[in-house]
């Protein structure tokens, strides 16, 4: 929420603070953290749509060209962990844009990560400084670290630097649901295996391969 000023003694009284929202992708490779700030009036709220977004959106241009990526996720199952997440990272491989992409999402209670790290940095700086505008969040995040760099999705004119797609349905006509998807924890996805997934509940389970992609269907191209 902001404004806000550490000097503050309460809550501004009969004023409702303007709303920012957080996503942040930390990529360990580089010890670096893209941290999307969204304000209210570009927000599309927080589901898979604006995640899945926003994850291309940092692929495209913060990426490093690389074949292989293995991302880990928390169990959020309306950001994170659907079925429009797993037909994105099906669209990325079969589109030649990854060779191959593993998805992990960790157990329930030991969800705490690299991301948090540099969000719990920022906020510290946060809970010390006046903020009078979103320019003063995005110069305290950059600021807060050399880890965490700051990517305005819209400012307050409405003006958009972030794209928001609706990837549900751009992707479900080609692609069928995966049953049981909140009981397992680890996916794989290859280019030479196009619209399947490979599945596993757990590190040692054995893994399963599942075909995703509608019988007649091909992937979407897109652009």
């Amino acid at each position: 929420m902001y404004p806000a000023d550490p000097m503050q003694p309460g809550p501004i009284y009969f004023m409702v603070p303007r709303r920012c929202g957080l996503f942040g992708v930390h990529c360990e490779g580089r010890n670096k953290q893209h941290n999307y700030i969204i304000d209210e009036g570009v927000s599309c709220g927080k589901g898979a749509n604006v995640v899945i977004s926003l994850l291309h959106h940092y692929f495209e241009t913060y990426g490093d060209g690389e074949d292989h990526c293995n991302l880990h996720c928390d169990n959020c199952s309306g950001q994170n962990k659907n079925n429009y997440m797993l037909w994105y990272l099906l669209w990325r491989v079969a589109t030649g844009r990854h060779v191959s992409v593993s998805l992990n999402f960790m157990i329930a209670g030991h969800t705490k990560f690299a991301v948090d790290w540099g969000f719990g940095i920022m906020k510290r700086k946060f809970r010390k400084e006046k903020v009078n505008c979103l320019d003063d969040i995005v110069r305290i995040v950059s600021s807060s670290s050399t880890v965490n760099e700051s990517v305005l999705v819209g400012n307050e004119l409405g003006e958009v630097n972030v794209i928001m797609y609706d990837w549900s349905s751009f992707l479900s006509s080609a692609f069928n649901k995966l049953p049981n998807l909140l009981e397992h924890h680890h996916f794989h996805f290859k280019t030479e295996s196009k619209g399947t997934v490979f599945i596993k509940k757990n590190w040692e389970s054995p893994e399963e391969a599942v075909r995703l992609l509608k019988i007649g269907r091909s992937v979407p191209l897109g652009e």
